[in-house]
């Protein structure tokens, strides 16, 4: 039977990519919050896979079948949409995590600004009756309390972009910068 010979050198670099490996792993975990939808990078990253951005209130939730639904009343869209919404506020795929619960205290009377994007009628058989579905994008980072001309992500944060990351972590923006970005609408 052939012996296995590990050199110092060879033993030293598998330790060195197996801890590189852990960090990441923990970097994208502590990155994301708990959030088990798609990873996003960036804010910018989130606009591009939403159809809008929108500001507006909550004026109800109603739980269906596990599943939050709130009546979201629009101030100001970058696309054409009805005046009011149906948000699945309970986050990806239904999924109870950090970001579904940072969504659940969203509250009727506050003024947010969300990405959203809707769902395809057939991937929620279950809510039919509701008509459209938006879901927000990018779980809690995806939603901001707008206070004045600043917003504040309700997750833990991410860059406004890749190409100038600038501060991480939940900071405010210029709800005019947001409602700037490019949408997929």
């Amino acid at each position: 039977m052939p012996a296995l010979i590990v050199r110092r050198r060879t033993l030293g670099a598998l330790v060195l990519l197996s801890t590189i490996g852990l960090s990441a792993c923990a970097f994208t975990s502590a990155h994301t919050g708990g959030y088990d939808g798609p990873v996003y990078d960036s804010v910018k990253a989130i606009g591009s896979t939403s159809n809008a951005v929108v500001i507006g209130r909550f004026s109800a939730f109603n739980q269906v079948d596990g599943t939050r639904l709130g009546t979201f009343r629009i101030d100001r869209s970058t696309s054409s949409l009805p005046t009011t919404l149906t948000v699945d506020t309970t986050g990806e795929n239904g999924e109870h995590n950090a970001h579904s619960e940072k969504l659940a205290k969203a509250t009727t009377g506050t003024s947010y600004l969300i990405f959203v994007r809707r769902l395809a009628k057939k991937s929620r058989a279950d809510l039919q009756q509701y008509g459209n579905i938006y879901q927000i994008e990018g779980g809690a980072n995806g939603v901001f309390t707008v206070t004045g001309d600043t917003a504040t992500p309700l997750g833990p944060g991410v860059p406004m972009s890749t190409a100038s990351l600038g501060p991480s972590g939940a900071h405010t923006y210029s709800v005019e910068d947001l409602m700037s970005l490019k949408v997929n609408g």
